[in-house]
């Protein structure tokens, strides 16, 4: 369906934080910018559909 393709590329992390840790940003600023990971995870929760 439209609401699954929605979500194709989000549900592959398997949460192992390599993006994070390849991440200049984060390892100057890991009090303020959360990274990549967290980014992911939020927009998952955000874009699926079977949360409303």
């Amino acid at each position: 369906t439209s609401d699954r393709a929605k979500l194709d590329g989000m549900y592959e992390c398997i949460l192992c934080a390599c993006c994070s840790t390849s991440c200049p940003s984060y390892w100057w600023n890991p009090e303020s910018y959360l990274g990549p990971l967290h980014s992911c995870h939020a927009n998952r929760w955000i874009m699926d559909s079977r949360d409303e």
